[in-house]
């Protein structure tokens, strides 16, 4: 075997090269929570549920444990340590996703909710490099996640809308 030594310098973005960090693969982890989240909370929703139907238990149990695992992989997400610049954003929007899975009170998840997606532009990483845009697509995941969650009657959102079939969100 021959030792292979580069003949081109290294460049700057060089560290660019890894697509994947622990950070983006807890923060795709996180994505894959969330999203189990809003399938199980969407079963509890009032135009949805039989509250006194047999599966509303099995129901409700599972988005517990949804939370649950979300909560336990989101404080994993938060104590992890930077790799790289855009790992930093990923760690934000995490933080504050547990922030508003901690509130109580709607009209305090509702306004920060607003102030989150108000200062989205700035968690959108600007970039052409094929690892810059795998971090803006996961953004854009992340604010559709939380925007579907918000929409939840639980969440403080309208809920249900028999007419539309679906969860509706305000326009």
């Amino acid at each position: 075997m021959t030792d292979f030594t580069p003949i081109t310098p290294r460049r700057s973005d060089e560290g660019l090269s890894v697509a994947h960090t622990a950070i983006s693969h807890l923060f795709i982890e996180v994505l894959r929570d969330l999203e189990t989240l809003v399938d199980a909370e969407g079963l509890l929703q009032r135009g949805v549920a039989v509250v006194c139907g047999s599966q509303f238990d099995a129901h409700l149990t599972a988005a517990e444990l949804a939370r649950e695992e979300l909560m336990t992989r989101l404080s994993l997400l938060i104590a992890a340590a930077d790799q790289r610049a855009m790992d930093r954003p990923l760690r934000l929007m995490g933080a504050m996703l547990r922030m508003l899975l901690s509130m109580e009170a709607d009209g305090d998840r509702i306004h920060l909710f607003s102030s989150l997606i108000e200062t989205s532009p700035l968690m959108i990483i600007p970039g052409a490099h094929p690892v810059t845009r795998m971090v803006r697509a996961l953004t854009h995941r992340f604010f559709d996640g939380v925007s579907a969650l918000m929409a939840l009657e639980d969440f403080g959102g309208p809920g249900y809308d028999p007419d539309a079939g679906m969860m509706a969100m305000p326009a």
